[in-house]
């Protein structure tokens, strides 16, 4: 048990960042192998030794593929529980450090050989850096607002990340995937869908959504083209698209796209691919 705790303690903050979920049953399912393991391991050894030397019988092959088949049954069922795994979890990358300062600070105050009275203040020091970086991290996100395009089955969305919460435009609701995964970099509360507009405007930047024909705005900034594009390069001024962001959004070429594309390699200009990437971070002014 002491060795489960401490190795799942010392993996804790890298499978945090990189997984987003915390599995609890960790602590039974370790009670459980962990003792079997060894004479697992060690019957496997022996019978490879056996095979090299000679034919080991058959009932004795057939009973340790029968314990490795139930060994693997068992790991099966306990990660098919899913209710006890804590998923969608946020732990940004300034977690990530200021949990592993906290570990070592943790293996200071509890250093068995030459304790000194002030070692409380290793314990005190890495308490006070996780709660600083914490609270320093939900205020910067209280604060600030993050706006994405995302691929989503075929459909596309603008999201909105503010304010702990996720306010989308798109013709059909969000997945739960791309919802859980958009959790996993921001922890939103609140979820608010609205339709599709023509153009968008944010932060003084003017977004023009498949774009029906001529628009009059005299500068876009961003134009994303995909199967629902109905304009050509021609319906626009040269002037209206001298700093377009172009985003492609659609596997499926219409005219109308494989036009955009033609104009795009014949005028060197460069062009995300939403259905590569999955999504699109705009630029803050």
């Amino acid at each position: 048990m002491g060795v489960s705790i401490c190795a799942q303690l010392g993996v804790l903050p890298w499978s945090l960042y990189a997984f987003n979920q915390l599995p609890l049953l960790f602590l039974i399912s370790n009670l459980i192998i962990l003792p079997f393991l060894g004479l697992i391991l060690g019957a496997g050894l022996g019978l490879a030794i056996w095979f090299a030397l000679a034919n080991p019988p058959r009932i004795i092959i057939q009973s340790y593929a029968w314990i490795l088949g139930a060994l693997n049954l068992l790991v099966y069922k306990l990660a098919k529980q899913q209710q006890w795994i804590l998923t969608d979890l946020y732990f940004p990358k300034r977690f990530l450090w200021a949990t592993i300062v906290v570990s070592l600070c943790l293996l200071a105050f509890l250093y068995p050989y030459k304790r000194k009275k002030y070692d409380g203040k290793f314990l005190f020091l890495g308490g006070f850096i996780l709660s600083s970086v914490w609270l320093a991290e939900f205020h910067c996100n209280k604060g600030n607002q993050a706006h994405y395009m995302v691929s989503d089955h075929g459909k596309t969305a603008l999201v909105l990340l503010g304010n702990n919460k996720l306010f989308y435009w798109s013709s059909d609701p969000l997945s739960n995937t791309s919802l859980r995964t958009l959790k996993r970099n921001y922890p939103y509360k609140d979820v608010v869908q609205d339709s599709l507009s023509k153009a968008f405007v944010f932060k003084g930047k003017y977004l023009v959504w498949s774009p029906q024909g001529p628009n009059i705005l005299k500068s876009i900034d961003y134009m994303l083209i995909d199967s629902q594009t109905k304009a050509y390069p021609e319906d626009f001024a040269t002037k209206q698209l001298e700093k377009t962001q172009f985003i492609l959004s659609s596997y499926s070429q219409s005219k109308q796209m494989h036009q955009w594309e033609k104009w795009l390699q014949k005028n060197a200009r460069p062009a995300w691919r939403l259905d590569a990437h999955g999504y699109y971070r705009f630029h803050e002014p």
